[in-house]
């Protein structure tokens, strides 16, 4: 029988968006390790979610500047043979690979997976933001 853990929910987030000059950024950001920086709410502005340079993720398409991270949790893979981005979620089996129709894992055994998406047609910041909610379990002992 699996019964949830008390470990944190893992909360990748996948933002297309466009920054104050009007160019596009692709990112993926670890949700727990932005808010663990916050200290007022004053700092959750309009484009907080946009990714930066110090993200897991960062691709800016008008400049070509791109960056890749580690959190203390998330650890970016290698693109897999699909060209699709992996991650590694440190305490978990397998990795964690994303598309934008899904999330899956190399190994379930540990853990549920969840997606929600969101689209905007005519926000001026956020075209598209897709939480990714990686689940762990503990398998219980008899």
């Amino acid at each position: 029988m699996r019964e949830r853990d008390t470990i944190e929910i893992t909360n990748l987030i996948f933002v297309l968006g466009t920054n104050s000059r009007k160019q596009e950024i692709i990112g993926f950001l670890d949700l727990n390790d932005r808010l663990k920086n916050v200290t007022s709410r004053y700092e959750l502005t309009p484009d907080w979610l946009l990714p930066t340079r110090i993200d897991l993720t960062y691709l800016n398409l008008a400049t070509r500047k791109s960056a890749f991270n580690r959190t203390k949790e998330i650890f970016p893979g290698p693109i897999n043979s699909s060209g699709l981005p992996t991650f590694q979620i440190q305490g978990m089996q397998g990795t964690v690979t994303i598309s934008a129709e899904s999330i899956f894992s190399s190994d379930m055994r540990d853990k549920q997976l969840r997606r929600e998406e969101f689209t905007y047609k005519q926000h001026p910041i956020y075209a598209k933001i897709i939480f990714y909610d990686v689940i762990p379990f503990r398998i219980k002992s008899a």
